[in-house]
C-alpha cells in the first residue's frame, strides 16, 4: 500500500461549527474548500489518508480523530469504487 491523497478538516475554533477541507495530491496539487459543520467528521479537526493497494487496486480510507482525549484510527470509506473527494 501506498498513500496517495491526504484530506485535513480544520475548524477555525477548536470544536463545532464550519470548517476547512485541505486536500493534497502530491507537492504540487492543493485545494482548499470551506466545509459546512454537517459535513464536518466529529466535533474537532481531523486527518484523512487515502491508501492505494497494489495488489487488488482498491482504495482504503484511514480517519485519525481526537475526542475527549481520546485518538481514534477508523478505516473508513472502504469499497470496490474509486474514492471520490466528496466523499473522503
Amino acid at each position: 500500500m501506498h498513500h496517495s491523497t491526504v484530506v485535513v478538516f480544520v475548524r477555525p475554533r477548536s470544536e463545532d461549527g464550519d470548517g476547512v477541507q485541505l486536500t493534497i495530491q502530491g507537492a504540487n496539487n492543493v485545494d482548499m474548500v470551506p466545509i459546512a459543520e454537517k459535513d464536518m467528521p466529529g466535533r474537532r479537526n481531523a486527518l484523512r489518508i487515502v491508501f492505494d493497494c497494489w495488489l487488488c487496486q482498491k482504495p482504503s480510507v484511514l480517519q485519525i480523530q481526537q475526542h475527549k482525549g481520546t485518538t481514534y484510527f477508523e478505516w473508513v470509506g472502504i469499497s470496490d469504487e474509486p474514492v471520490s473527494f466528496e466523499t473522503i
